[in-house]
C-alpha cells in the first residue's frame, strides 16, 4: 500500500518520518500509534491497525474526533507528506500524471532564426529577445546547461534524447528529449529541461547547437524544482525501462538516452506543472483520450497533423481545434513545415502544454508525454499566438 491520489479529493497521503510532537521527535521505527487527519479539516482519527494490506482480512476500528483545535495540532505534526502521484487505469489501460511546484523559463526559437523569444520568471511576463542560440553565452538555457557541456564533479545529470548526439540509427518509438539535473550536495537544487532539439546537448563536449536545427522551430522549457520532486519524475523514469536502466548504471547507452553528470538552476517563485504520460500499451491517442479528459476543456493545438486526425468538435466543451499555420511569436513567423514543437492551450485558460508527439494517429501505438503549466501569463502569450484556428464541425 502506497500514497494514493487516483481520485480527486479522496487521496491517501503518507506523513513523512520523522515527525515532531511539540518539539519531541518520533519516527515510524519506534512509534506504534496510527492516526490520520482529514484534508480539508477538522477531523482527527486514531486507528487500531497500520496501513498494511494484511488488515484487509482483519477487524479494525477508528475513533474520529471533529474538533478544530485537535486537528490544528496534528495537522502541524503531519504537515510533511510523501509525493503522491496519480496512476489512473481506464479500461485496463494505464497512464500516469503528477504535479510539481516549480519556476520556469520558456524559449521559443522560430525557423531560420538563430535567436529566440523567452519568457523568464520574474521578468514582468513579457517576451524577451535572447542572444544567439549558437553561442554559449547570453541566454538562460546555455547557463542552465553549463555543467552538462563541461564536467563538474559536484553535480549530476541525466541527458536523454531519441536522437542522441553522434549516435546514428538509434531505433526507438520515443520522441522525448530533455535533461534532469541535481546538486548531490547540501543545497536543495534541481531542474528539468524539456526540449525538441535532436542531438542536443553534447554532454561534456562543449556547447554545440546543431547547425541544421537553426532552420527549424524549437521549444525549450526549464523547470526549477526541489530535489524532493525528483521522486515524481522517477515515476516517469520507471515507466520507461530504457531510462531506468541508465539511471541504475546497467547500460552506458540504451536508446533513446545518453547519461553523464551534472547541475541545477536557481529557485524562484513557484507555479503548478502537471506531467501526463501514457505508455504504448495503452493504445490511447494522447490529445483526445488523455489531455482533453484531464484538462476538462477544449484545446487549441499547434502541431503537424496527418490525414486521419482532424479538428474535432463533436463533444461540447471538449473540442480539439487546430491552430492555423503560419503563426507569429512576438513578431517572428513560424510555420508547420519547419516548426517541430508541439503545444496546446486550453479553452478556457489557463493551461499551456508541450507534448512530445504530433497530432498523428501513429502515436496511439507509441509512448507519449505532455508537460502542462497552469499560469495565466504563459497562457496569455500562447493564446495570442494560437488565436486563429481551423473551422471545426
Amino acid at each position: 500500500l502506497k500514497s494514493d491520489c487516483r481520485i480527486l479529493g479522496r487521496n491517501i497521503k503518507l506523513v513523512i518520518s520523522p515527525i515532531a510532537v511539540n518539539g519531541q521527535a518520533s519516527s515510524l521505527e519506534n512509534d506504534v500509534s496510527q492516526w490520520l487527519i482529514s484534508e480539508p479539516g477538522n477531523k482527527f482519527c486514531a486507528i487500531d491497525k497500520p496501513y498494511q494490506k494484511s488488515q484487509a482480512k482483519e477487524p479494525s476500528i477508528a475513533v474520529c474526533i471533529d474538533d478544530a483545535t485537535i486537528f490544528g495540532h496534528f495537522n502541524l505534526i503531519g504537515q510533511s507528506v510523501d509525493n503522491c502521484y496519480e496512476i489512473t487505469t481506464l479500461l485496463g489501460k494505464e497512464f500516469i500524471y503528477f504535479t510539481l511546484i516549480c519556476c520556469r523559463a520558456i524559449m521559443y526559437k522560430v525557423p531560420a532564426q538563430n535567436t529566440g523569444k523567452a519568457l523568464i520568471a520574474g521578468a514582468a511576463g513579457a517576451w524577451q529577445n535572447t542572444a544567439a542560440v549558437t553561442g554559449a553565452n547570453g541566454h538562460s538555457f546555455a547557463k542552465a546547461l553549463e555543467h552538462v557541456i563541461a564536467a563538474n564533479a559536484a553535480n549530476k545529470f541525466i541527458a536523454y534524447n531519441n536522437i542522441p548526439p553522434d549516435i546514428p540509427k538509434v531505433e526507438t518509438k520515443s520522441n522525448s528529449k530533455g535533461v534532469l539535473m541535481m546538486n548531490p550536495g547540501g543545497a536543495d537544487e534541481a531542474s528539468w529541461i524539456v526540449h525538441t532539439i535532436p542531438g542536443f546537448p553534447k554532454a561534456l563536449r562543449g556547447y554545440v547547437f546543431p547547425p541544421a536545427e537553426i532552420q527549424k522551430g524549437h521549444l525549450l522549457i526549464c523547470l526549477t524544482i526541489k530535489e524532493s520532486e525528483i521522486d515524481a519524475i522517477d515515476a516517469e523514469i520507471n515507466s520507461r525501462p530504457n531510462l531506468k536502466k541508465l539511471v541504475n548504471g546497467e547500460s552506458r547507452l540504451t536508446p533513446p538516452l545518453t547519461v553523464t553528470r551534472q547541475i541545477s538552476t536557481a529557485a524562484a517563485a513557484g507555479l503548478k506543472v502537471t506531467i501526463y504520460s501514457k505508455s504504448e500499451k495503452s493504445r490511447y491517442e494522447i490529445y483526445r483520450r488523455v489531455l482533453v479528459k484531464k484538462l476538462k476543456a477544449t484545446i487549441k493545438v499547434w502541431t503537424t497533423r496527418d490525414k486521419t486526425l482532424k479538428s474535432d468538435c463533436r463533444i461540447l466543451g471538449r473540442n480539439i481545434k487546430l491552430v492555423i499555420s503560419p503563426i507569429a511569436v512576438n513578431g517572428q513567423a513560424s510555420s508547420l513545415e519547419n516548426d517541430v514543437s508541439q503545444w496546446l492551450i486550453s479553452e478556457p485558460g489557463n493551461k499551456f502544454c508541450a507534448i512530445d508527439k504530433p497530432y498523428h494517429k501513429s502515436q496511439t501505438k507509441e509512448p507519449s508525454m505532455a508537460v502542462c503549466i497552469d499560469d495565466a501569463t504563459i497562457f496569455g502569450h500562447f493564446n495570442l499566438i494560437g488565436q486563429n484556428v481551423e473551422n471545426c464541425t
